[in-house]
């Protein structure tokens, strides 16, 4: 057993070397890396920048690499379009003081990129160019090889640029930078503009010009012993310091005038070196990296959390820091790595250590495992150190085995039915017999044997032991060595459970976990209370499982918080037992609770299966934190929580432990948000596209136009902070269509389909913690009407609407105005033919009746007028029903009754009537008044023709010509002549029929040679 802690103590100091050979200390850092499984083009990093927008891009050789947090876009030279990149060899990614953008290349010159229009044009083609840099006249500086090219730069026009660079070439010296036959020399721009050179011998400042193409190089400091190569220069942003590194030292000049520097002992083999904003000074060698503090000068060697990233910080070849504080770390060949020091607050330690207990050994040192010490200093480093136990293995507790320590340093723990304290100082192992100080205070029954497994043990403030064992509560008092027993208090009986709590609150009360729910108790009084959770009442404690207690951190004496295993925490009303609850449905991570820490800013803080949460009080607020926060895993482990002395607050789980102070974990600025890709019909628009909608990228893009059947639209955005990789959350909407923030979640994509035409805003908001939240307009969306969805087409089909409904009513008023005509009428003709015949029949029947009471002649010529009236009555009431009735509308039936008459009226006067029916007129209809003015003109002719014509033949044709209806009467009689005949009554009222029926009306006639009649109008 003793060999086994001894290799554990061991491959602990392995793990978290504390200091090396050279003095300096270890951080651990939490790095997140890039290769080609994520997407990059290639795995070795010439150059890393960022762009006004906030995209980083990162120079490779094969292509330019655009990251927007989600996705990376490769620009490649294509021989097909003039305006790609001049080669895929990209070794620098520069922005001027202008935000044009600049990319230099290893084969193939020198590139205006840009980006809004996502064009590159190309300058000094089949050139090497090695790096680009700018004064502060805004000159362009380009070195190739022993070359070095000022250029000023004027650039004219929109989309089609005009670009001229008037340059001039300087030569170096070889003897200046020529070294075992390479080109050894560094360019340098600092805060202010300034440019410097470095060479292996020297540095050197360059002096350009406002006015010319003249370049002064003046020498600023000599090494004292050259070396082959050219040293690493930076800068200090804050103080304005400059640091050079060559052969193992780091020489510090006060200011820009590069004289009398200090000296500072640095890592051998350094490579690269880089500022970052919070004044530490990076150093990058072949095979480690190093961060110098500039405020203390102390130097620690920067390892990762993962073995694998580990590697890669092996092969760092350039470094960049973006916008918003995040370290970006190019290899060569194996990718990228990002360090995020708002992901770093949570310090990790021990990882790949399953913690499983956690104690205090002094106010700012904590006992992890019972075997190691760690002391958290206020300036968040720690201090290690194995605790020195017995080789000795019946000295040793059982690693199984609950155990506390005391303010003296002593292990205290249960063993074979018996309390035992191990002294690590002294290695003295002491016995307490529980059985015989048992024995003397009562009966012990011979049946009752303990098993460890319910075993717990806490110290009081007061020095006294809790545990269980026989059955019994008992105490035993550290100081005076005296046992009490507490048969009345509840002891575990559930073996299965999982959580075994003791706990002294503010007011010296315990807390103290059963088999079901839990109790207080009071040594004061002896006073005890039991707690139970009551299904259905939510005012009682959440569950009966609990895992964990912790005083509130505003009303300590009035308030406990109970954490439970699965249904979340409590705040317990210590005086009326009620409670107040949270859960996953509140916002908590997790129901699972294992540990509850008390914070001085009115926060409770808890672990769970699921991070962290941060709970306030006053509010209630929940902010959750998880394994993209920085923790060491998502899962945390129960009886591995502390809260030091000094504030530091330790949560421990399966892959080692956290410790921070609450005061330094603060919310994280939510991202910027730009537009990465928009998709139409499930197509990219891209601005290189002849038939793109974008005329600019689209992170440029203000506006977009679009036609209404391009009915599916989708935006992909990206929160470009680059502190949360993929658990950014976002939430969006788009005026004039939305009522409301739609919540995406952690999808960075919103999607439309068949937006009304109209104009429309896009809102997309970011946010790291879910509760703070940028505001970013992205678009101004404007869907086109369709030629039926315009203004005037819309007037257009209002104004034939209003037409129609008019024209609908004009009709129905004509149709109503002929119904009234056809009743006066027929009121007319009953008026007019049947009225006067039977006046006259009652006159003749006076007449009669007078002849016959007078016994005068036979009244036999009135009877026979009486006659006649009678039977013209009865023709005329014949015509009036048959020229109403619906079922004589058809010219087929029409033609019978003109048959019938004709042949009653004329074969009595000796006529042959021939008669001629065209077929196609079978089913054509006249309305009732067209009919009836048509029979009674017809009626009216042959009546004529009886009357007056004296012929032997009638000829009657009814055909359809031209869409023309034509009557055509003939006959072979006297005929008569047009110019000497008045027009009669009968002849009017076959003119004015005609004119009714919108009808022609032609009578033609000579003298002996007959008289023809035609009737024509339009087929309706």
């Amino acid at each position: 057993m003793g060999f086994a802690i001894k290799q554990y103590a061991l491959l602990f100091l392995c793990l978290f070397p504390f200091v090396n050979s050279h003095g300096q200390s270890t951080r651990l850092l939490n790095f997140e890396k890039f290769t080609i499984n994520e997407g990059l083009s290639q795995g070795f990093i010439y150059n890393i920048a960022q762009d006004e927008k906030g995209f980083m891009w990162f120079c490779t050789p094969d292509g330019l690499n655009r990251y927007d947090g989600y996705h990376f876009k490769i620009y490649r030279h294509d021989y097909t379009d003039n305006f790609s990149v001049s080669s895929n060899l990209v070794t620098k990614f520069f922005v001027d003081a202008n935000k044009n953008v600049w990319i230099a290349t290893n084969d193939n010159g020198l590139n205006y990129f840009d980006i809004r229009y996502q064009k590159f044009y190309h300058f000094f083609p089949g050139m090497a160019i090695d790096d680009i840099a700018e004064d502060k006249y805004g000159n362009l500086i380009l070195l190739s090889y022993d070359k070095m090219i000022l250029g000023k730069v004027e650039i004219k026009g929109g989309e089609d640029k005009k670009i001229s660079i008037d340059t001039a070439v300087f030569i170096f010296p070889e003897a200046l930078i020529y070294r075992q036959g390479f080109f050894h020399y560094h360019i340098f721009s600092d805060t202010y503009a300034n440019l410097y050179l470095s060479t292996a011998d020297a540095i050197f400042k360059l002096n350009g010009s406002s006015q010319s193409n003249k370049l002064n190089i003046r020498k600023l400091y000599s090494f004292p012993h050259p070396d082959t190569h050219e040293p690493a220069i930076a800068e200090d942003k804050v103080t304005h310091r400059f640091y050079a590194y060559m052969q193992a030292q780091l020489f510090e000049f006060g200011d820009s005038s590069f004289s009398a520097p200090v000296i500072i002992d640095a890592p051998p083999a350094i490579m690269h070196i880089f500022t970052d904003s919070r004044q530490k000074l990076w150093m990058q060698s072949a095979k480690e990296v190093f961060m110098l503090d500039l405020k203390t000068k102390t130097i620690t060697r920067v390892i990762s959390k993962s073995n694998d990233i580990d590697n890669l910080l092996k092969t760092a070849y350039c470094s960049f820091e973006d916008k918003n504080n995040n370290l970006w770390i190019g290899t060569a060949g194996l990718g990228i790595l990002k360090f995020t020091n708002d992901l770093n607050i949570f310090h990790h330690i021990l990882p790949g250590k399953y913690i499983y207990n956690i104690q205090q050994y002094n106010k700012e040192t904590a006992l992890i495992e019972g075997m190691f010490k760690i002391t958290f200093n206020n300036d968040n480093t720690v201090e290690m150190d194995s605790v020195n136990l017995s080789a000795k293995r019946k000295d040793l507790p059982d690693p199984a085995m609950k155990y506390v320590v005391d303010d003296k340093y002593n292990y205290w723990f249960l063993q074979d039915d018996q309390l035992q304290m191990y002294n690590a100082v002294g290695k003295r192992l002491r016995t307490i017999p529980v059985k015989e100080k048992l024995k003397k205070k009562m009966a012990l029954p011979p049946t009752v044997k303990e098993v460890h497994k319910n075993n717990f043990l806490f110290i009081d403030r007061h020095g006294n032991l809790w545990f269980q064992c026989y059955g019994k509560m008992m105490s035993y008092n550290i100081n005076a060595d005296t046992l009490a027993v507490y048969p009345s208090l509840p002891v575990f009986r559930d073996l299965d459970r999982s959580f075994r709590v003791m706990y002294e609150d503010i007011n010296g009360t315990l807390w103290i976990t059963a088999s079901q729910d839990f109790y207080s108790y009071n040594p004061a009084n002896n006073k005890t209370n039991f707690f139970h959770h009551i299904p259905g009442d939510v005012a009682s404690v959440a569950g009966s499982n609990i895992s964990c207690f912790c005083d509130d951190p505003v009303n300590p004496s009035q308030f406990l918080w109970v954490g439970t295993r699965g249904n979340g925490v409590s705040r317990l009303n210590k005086t009326t037992g009620r409670c107040t609850s949270f859960s996953t449905k509140n916002g908590l991570p997790n129901n699972v609770i294992y540990g509850l820490l008390n914070d001085d800013e009115e926060n409770i803080w808890g672990s769970t299966n699921k991070g962290l949460f941060r709970l306030n009080v006053k509010t209630g607020a929940i902010k959750n934190f998880d394994a993209t926060d920085g923790l060491q895993g998502n899962e945390f482990n129960r009886y591995a929580y502390l809260k030091l002395s000094n504030g530091v607050m330790l949560f421990g789980g399966l892959n080692g432990i956290n410790y921070f102070k609450s005061a330094e974990i603060h919310a994280i600025a939510p991202p910027p948000v730009q537009l990465t890709n928009i998709k139409l019909l499930d197509k990219n628009l891209s601005v290189n596209n002849s038939k793109s909608l974008m005329d600019v990228d689209v992170s440029y893009l203000k506006q977009l136009a679009l036609q209404s059947t391009q009915n599916v639209i989708s935006f992909e955005f990206a929160g470009l902070d680059y502190k949360k990789t993929g658990a950014v959350y976002y939430r969006y909407k788009l005026d004039g269509f939305d009522k409301g923030w739609n919540n995406a979640g952690l999808s960075n994509t919103a999607t439309y389909t068949n937006l009304d035409p109209g104009d429309y805003e896009l809102e997309v908001q970011a946010s790291n913690d879910n509760i703070n939240w940028s505001d970013n307009t992205l678009l101004n969306l404007q869907v086109l009407p369709m030629w039926w969805q315009t203004w005037w087409f819309k007037l257009l089909i209002a104004v034939c609407v209003s037409a129609i409904i008019y024209a609908f009513y004009r009709y129905r008023l004509q149709q109503l105005l002929r119904i009234e005509r056809v009743r006066n009428n027929i009121a007319r003709d009953l008026h007019d033919e049947i009225g006067s015949s039977l006046s006259s029949i009652s006159i003749f029947s006076k007449l009669v009746q007078a002849k016959w009471n007078a016994k005068e002649e036979n009244p036999g010529f009135l009877l026979r007028k009486i006659n006649e009236d009678a039977s013209r009555v009865m023709d005329s009431m014949n015509d009036i029903v048959w020229s109403i009735n619906t079922k004589n509308d058809e010219l087929e039936n029409v033609f019978y009754r003109m048959r019938e008459h004709a042949v009653q009226l004329l074969e009595a006067k000796d006529y042959t009537v021939h008669f001629y029916f065209d077929d196609k007129l079978n089913h054509v209809k006249l309305d009732m008044q067209s009919r009836r003015d048509f029979y009674l003109i017809y009626k009216e002719a042959l009546n004529n023709v009886a009357k007056y014509a004296c012929g032997k033949n009638v000829w009657i044709d009814l055909s359809l010509y031209h869409n023309k209806i034509i009557l055509h009467i003939k006959d072979d009689g006297k005929g008569f002549d047009t110019t000497a005949v008045n027009s009669g009554n009968g002849l009017s009222n076959m003119k004015k029929r005609a004119e009714e029926m919108r009808a022609e009306l032609q009578i033609i006639s000579e003298l002996n040679k007959g008289t023809g009649l035609q009737l024509a109008f339009q087929k309706k």
